[in-house]
């Protein structure tokens, strides 16, 4: 083991996606438990709950507290809906890009025109006598 959990879960989801299309996990079925699945694959609890807690995100399992996990729908059933999320996904975030890019802008000309108005009242107090100006 070397600590890390990326591409280790990743391996893990793909081992238990590929019990599930070939049938050794069916839909309504239940996984083997956390300790079981540390057992079988050595690897971490952690591990094994982050790669079955995306699985719970992604909808192919459900967890039961308590009872245990099960197959809740195949890989192949959910990908697609999540294809069209993840595109929905991927326009808002393209477009949230967009409008941060447009802030900097603005934010950009702001400091400039601050800029500039410093230089401009800098310029105005050399010429006006006076402590009004001073804070």
């Amino acid at each position: 083991m070397t600590g890390e959990i990326g591409p280790e879960y990743k391996r893990l989801m793909d081992q238990i996606r590929s019990k599930i299309i070939s049938g050794e996990y069916p839909v309504g079925a239940m996984i083997p438990s956390t300790a079981e699945l540390k057992e079988t694959t050595g690897l971490s609890v952690t591990v094994v709950r982050r790669a079955v807690g995306q699985l719970e995100i992604d909808g192919i399992l459900e967890g039961h507290p308590g009872k245990g996990v099960y197959v809740k729908a195949l890989p192949a059933d959910v990908d697609g809906e999540h294809s069209a999320e993840y595109i929905a996904v991927m326009q808002q975030v393209a477009e949230v890009s967009q409008e941060v890019e447009q802030l900097r802008e603005e934010f950009r000309q702001l400091r400039e025109m601050v800029r500039d108005h410093d230089v401009m009242l800098e310029e105005m107090r050399s010429h006006v006598p006076g402590p009004w100006w001073r804070t």
